[in-house]
């Protein structure tokens, strides 16, 4: 590694093995990195995402789906809120532990209403 410094959300090269990492392409492969094996990092945060939205039609039990999904994010949002309150809810740990409680909810859900 060169030793440059770089800040979050600057765009750098990185490589396990050999271990490279720089901002800097040319030092990147200096220092071993190949341009084939390497992973750039860089902020994504306003960058937008293109969705393909399927042309189709959607049935009632699948909506009947939705709306369970619905609650049980609500559920899990509040529950997360509840036993976390320092947590911001907009941050991205927040984010985590409620998707971790979500899937806990839907696990609950298949035992107590398995069919």
């Amino acid at each position: 590694m060169c030793g440059s410094s770089w800040n979050v959300g600057d765009e750098i090269s990185y490589q396990r093995t050999p271990k490279a990492i720089c901002s800097d392409k040319s030092c990147f492969k200096e220092q071993g990195g190949t341009l084939f094996d390497q992973q750039t990092f860089g902020s994504s945060r306003n960058e937008s995402i293109v969705t393909k939205l399927p042309d189709c039609q959607v049935s009632d039990d699948v909506k009947r789906l939705t709306e369970i999904g619905d609650q049980l994010f609500l559920t899990a949002h509040h529950w997360t809120k509840d036993r976390y309150p320092a947590e911001e809810v907009t941050s991205d740990r927040f984010g985590r532990i409620r998707s971790q409680n979500m899937s806990f909810l839907i696990q609950l859900y298949k035992i107590v209403y398995k069919d």
